[in-house]
């Protein structure tokens, strides 16, 4: 029998709200995000299930303690309010974006990875299940209706977690970056360390592919899928 599933904290429930927003939501809303893809605080808390339920300590609290670091928070001071505010419920200056991810068009400031000496490690990999390798194959890894094909490093972060990895999955793609940067393809490094690509036409072709490993890292034998 599959097992139950765990209820989410607060926490966890506000994270997943978030990123629904700030990576997709907001124009939807009619929130007024920035084109640097921040929100204000004060707006944020304003919105219908955040309102009265959550507060700024609450959101400091989920920036900081994300193990995948999905978000940035920051302060900006004005002629008004120079300086952060002591009141600890005064969100004024106060912005949240998130840091990749987005399937709203905004423009996140981003590191270019133009040499393979700029990435920050050459395994790079894409994490996928079986069930779809076979699609993937075929027509080459996707950002589907996102703005970037997502990849993630064999870097650990601070937290212990590797950013962008998902551990549940069972297939992990990795690119041959030497050979993709030869050919055209651009890459990004967002703020906690995933790296980004939008590929050739919005797809990363198989022959880019250096290999695929299962969760124990072995080879996958994939002509047998063909």
């Amino acid at each position: 029998m599959p097992r139950p599933r765990r209820e989410m904290t607060p926490d966890e429930e506000y994270s997943r709200k978030l990123s629904y927003i700030l990576r997709h939501g907001a124009t939807k809303e009619k929130l007024p995000i920035r084109e640097d893809g921040y929100l204000s605080v004060a707006v944020l808390l304003n919105r219908a299930g955040i309102k009265g339920k959550w507060n700024l300590e609450d959101t400091k609290r989920v920036v900081r303690d994300n193990d995948k670091q999905r978000y940035k928070l920051i302060f900006e001071p004005t002629e008004k309010q120079p300086e952060e505010p002591t009141d600890p419920n005064d969100c004024t200056g106060y912005w949240i974006r998130a840091n990749q991810g987005h399937t709203i068009n905004t423009k996140v400031e981003m590191k270019a990875l133009k040499t393979p000496e700029d990435f920050p490690t050459l395994d790079i990999f894409h994490a996928t299940s079986k069930k779809v390798l076979p699609i993937v194959l075929k027509e080459g890894l996707s950002k589907m209706q996102r703005q970037h094909i997502h990849l993630a490093t064999d870097l650990v972060t601070e937290g212990g977690s590797v950013a962008g990895k998902r551990l549940n999955r069972e297939v992990f793609i990795y690119v041959d970056v030497p050979k993709a940067l030869d050919a055209g393809i651009e890459f990004l490094l967002s703020e906690n360390g995933v790296v980004l690509t939008e590929g050739m036409d919005g797809k990363i072709p198989r022959e880019f592919f250096s290999k695929i490993l299962d969760k124990n890292n072995q080879p996958i034998d994939v002509e047998a899928l063909a």
